[in-house]
């Protein structure tokens, strides 16, 4: 296959990915940047650690993809309800924060200096997180 085929054939499939996920926009960008960040720095973290697990790196994947079928899934109703994508701009508003928050988390566990406020901050979502003893 030449360049010029191979060329074609990634545009088709990126502009049908692009209207899948109800066309692109700074917040896609932000979003798509901010996944590569969470995962460059679990990647690091894991290094820092020295726990680097393939299993590991798998299912993180595999989540991170599910966030885009999550936005795409949004775009969908957004498009049925003839809306403005009113619900994909909530939905890449919240992966942003939270895979922020993530990217935040790797930063403390790789052992990096951050600032007490944020510090504090996780704990406290942390705290959230983490399942209630039976009785609560």
């Amino acid at each position: 296959m030449g360049h010029t085929k191979v060329a074609a054939l990634l545009s088709v499939v990126l502009v049908g990915i692009s209207n899948l996920l109800g066309g692109w926009s700074p917040a896609m960008t932000t979003l798509l940047v901010i996944v590569a960040l969470d995962i460059v720095s679990g990647f690091v973290r894991a290094g820092v650690q020295k726990r680097l697990s393939s299993k590991e790196s798998w299912a993180g994947g595999l989540r991170k993809f599910m966030i885009f079928v999550m936005v795409a899934l949004a775009a969908q109703v957004d498009g049925v309800t003839g809306a403005a994508p009113l619900l994909r701009n909530a939905v890449v508003i919240f992966y942003c924060v939270s895979e922020s928050l993530s990217v935040i988390e790797n930063v403390v566990a790789a052992g990096l200096p951050v600032p007490d406020v944020i510090r504090d901050a996780l704990a406290q979502l942390s705290a959230r997180k983490a399942p209630k003893p039976p009785g609560e």
